[in-house]
């Protein structure tokens, strides 16, 4: 294992209940497979962090790794300042991690993704955004942005940005922002996204035959 030494203390907290559900997805996975802490501050008054935890075999040169017994937990120098001080349970009525501030109050402040393992190549992650973007919809068509064919370019650089070009299906449509800053927010929430750039362009116009065969299907049109 390279990365640094391990540490005996904690900057986060890890529950009995957050351990053994890492635990299990670790079991299932495989035993060569470590925790990894990902953190993204996601503002608000009270400074709310973003928590993405990821299976992960290998550790970066950089990465700063603590020993939690059974099993290791990995965390880039980024991610550290937001990670102390936090402490990962696990929701049974949800089955999310949440995270929450050992400064605050017992309520959450916010989700963390499921535990899953981090993509190691483009072709995994790009996989991993088309699944993320699926969940995108336009409020006024029952269908998703993917297979309505509103995304023209997904662009994945080597240090974990995302570059994503998408239209409308009419340049007067009144979502245009909301729908940016959607699929903004939730690829930046696929593990082994760092950042995600959204651009809103309209050339070449979008048509009907952009659309996927399931996508015609729900509309009502033939293929």
């Amino acid at each position: 294992m390279s990365g640094q030494e391990t540490r005996q203390e904690y900057p986060v907290m890890i529950t009995d209940v957050a351990k053994q559900k890492v635990m299990e997805y670790i079991e299932r996975y495989g035993r060569e497979y470590h925790l990894r802490i990902i953190a993204k501050s996601i503002g608000g008054p009270r400074g709310e962090v973003q928590l993405d935890l990821g299976l992960d075999k290998e550790v970066d040169e950089k990465d700063m790794v603590f020993d939690i017994a059974e099993f290791k937990v990995l965390i880039d120098p980024a991610s550290f300042p937001l990670v102390k001080g936090r402490v990962i349970d696990f929701d049974e009525g949800s089955k999310q991690f949440v995270v929450r501030s050992t400064r605050s109050s017992p309520k959450k402040e916010t989700s963390s993704t499921p535990v899953k393992e981090i993509p190691k190549d483009k072709a995994s992650l790009r996989k991993a955004i088309e699944e993320m973007l699926q969940t995108i919809y336009d409020p006024e068509i029952p269908v998703d942005i993917w297979n309505l064919g509103l995304v023209y370019r997904i662009d994945i650089k080597e240090d974990g940005l995302v570059e994503i070009d998408f239209t409308l299906t009419a340049p007067g449509c009144p979502v245009g922002g909301y729908l940016v800053n959607e699929v903004k927010q939730k690829v930046e929430s696929v593990p082994g996204v760092k950042e995600c750039k959204v651009t809103l362009v309209w050339n070449p116009p979008w048509t009907p035959e952009r659309m996927t065969p399931a996508a015609k299907a729900a509309l009502g049109i033939p293929d």
